[in-house]
């Protein structure tokens, strides 16, 4: 799934909103996040790593984020992986190219074709250089954000495509965020994220938990002190696991007296994982 966010462009909407409604902290993380914009706006190709466990608030940081880039005159294109359709090649890049056509009106009617046939090397790189090139055009005639949430779930296709242009960014005002589970990438896409981490243009961005005074603004008064503090405790400062226990009325910590969505995440977590880690999880 794909979405375009420019106040230019008609097309223009916001990702709604998941599961964490209210934003609290991550001052930290935003200061890093505008750097790169910055650093983008200066005519670096800038990586943002975005990494977390499931509920953390990756998705929320995103739009925050997003919002921002917008008002510094960005455009903003998202993706992201779905584990329904991790088994289609190409499937998230194919929709990142069409968006691109559209902003640009270039290579439209070859990029989204060349993306979904042939599995050669040639044709590998070819449309890897299509689509470096496409954001390359894109992002010389305004800034660009170009965001791809739930990456653990992306198709191995375009996660290797993803490598590349982390390994060989367009020129350009451009700013790449891959953001992820605290699961493994590809090997490849590892390496090129690591080599950007060195080279300094990459910067890695670890949502840890809220601390208390962060939380608070999640779980609300509640019954006092003492209430706040035995449900941050049982929420592990997670922000979704927090609004799911205020909405319960009561810290859970008897995993069968978790609410669904806390439930629902834990078996996405442990669903993403090889046999082997599952087993021992």
């Amino acid at each position: 799934m794909v979405r375009v966010h420019a106040t230019h462009h008609p097309r223009a909407h916001l990702v709604e909103s998941r599961a964490v409604t209210t934003f609290a902290g991550r001052d930290a993380e935003r200061q890093v996040m505008a750097d790169a914009l910055a650093a983008a706006r200066r005519g670096q190709p800038t990586v943002l790593h975005v990494v977390g466990e499931p509920g953390i608030g990756k998705t929320r940081l995103l739009e925050v984020f997003h919002a921002d880039a917008q008002a510094a005159g960005f455009t903003v294109v998202s993706s992201r992986g779905t584990e329904f359709d991790r088994e289609v090649p190409y499937g998230v890049l194919t929709e990142l190219v069409q968006e691109l056509s559209d902003l640009r009106r270039q290579a439209a009617g070859r990029t989204a074709a060349d993306c979904a046939d042939d599995t050669g090397t040639v044709e590998r790189y070819r449309r890897h250089r299509v689509v470096r090139d496409a954001l390359e055009a894109a992002s010389r005639t305004r800034p660009m954000v170009v965001t791809l949430d739930d990456a653990q779930w992306a198709d191995d296709s375009s996660l290797d495509c993803w490598s590349h242009l982390i390994r060989r960014p367009p020129r350009g005002e451009l700013v790449l965020v891959p953001a992820h589970r605290a699961v493994p990438l590809p090997a490849n896409l590892e390496a090129s994220l690591s080599d950007a981490h060195r080279a300094g243009t990459g910067r890695r961005v670890e949502l840890p938990p809220l601390g208390f005074a962060d939380a608070v603004a999640l779980i609300g008064p509640g019954r006092g002190p003492s209430w706040r503090r035995a449900v941050y405790e049982a929420g592990g400062g997670n922000p979704l696991y927090l609004e799911s226990l205020v909405k319960t009325a009561h810290p859970a910590a008897d995993t069968a007296l978790l609410p669904p969505t806390i439930r629902a995440a834990l078996r996405a977590e442990v669903d993403v994982l090889d046999d082997a880690t599952r087993l021992a999880a």
